[in-house]
């Protein structure tokens, strides 16, 4: 008698220590089942986008991409047509032109030109012109740029432009070949230059 009471004792005993180890089994598994059904943030992991990733996608370390570019277009800027980048700036230059330099200006071999530049700010802060860049290549080579105070052409805008503010220079070249002109245009740090063409 008294040793089958030892045994029952052995056996109920034995019984908790595999219940216990069952119940803990189980709560890890239940527990387990719920994390993979959330978020880092603790909803739905579905609740979000999904990120897809192609091979030639930039890398999460890969330097940003520039703040503003031109917006969409099937075509790339012509002259006479205005065109808007991202954050807001519009930018218009116009079919080239023929104009007789001041006498003191030095002569360059070709043909003098003035392009005229509107610059519209919608970019709802202040834009320095400063850092405006404007290349013209003629005939795929570098054309001479011309620079007549009192013809009104110039390098660039000397004033901040204010937001909703507008801004009309001119700027001129020594053409060699009309018939390949090409204008670079860059309004400064954080926008993507653009090529204008005929």
């Amino acid at each position: 008698m008294l040793t089958g009471g030892i045994r029952a004792r052995r056996r109920f005993r034995s019984m908790r220590r595999t219940g216990g180890i069952a119940a803990v089994v189980l709560l890890t598994v239940a527990w387990a089942s719920g994390c993979a059904g959330e978020s880092s943030a603790g909803g739905p992991a579905s609740a979000g986008p999904t990120l897809a990733v192609s091979e030639s996608a930039p890398s999460a370390t890969a330097a940003p991409t520039p703040a503003s570019t031109p917006t969409p277009s099937a075509r790339a800027p012509k002259f006479d047509r205005p065109f808007t980048y991202a954050a807001g700036l519009r930018v218009k230059v116009s079919a080239p032109e023929p104009f007789t330099p001041s006498p003191w200006v030095v002569p360059e071999p070709g043909t003098p030109l003035r392009f005229d530049v509107v610059v519209q700010n919608h970019t709802g802060k202040e834009w320095n012109p400063s850092q405006l860049h404007l290349k013209l290549t003629s005939g795929f080579q570098p054309a001479p740029q011309i620079y007549d105070a009192e013809k009104g052409v110039v390098a660039r805008p000397e004033d901040r432009l204010p937001d909703r503010g507008i801004v009309r220079f001119s700027v001129g070249y020594w053409v060699t070949d009309e018939t390949e002109l090409a204008l670079e245009l860059s309004p400064g740090f954080g926008y993507q230059a653009v090529t204008i063409s005929s």
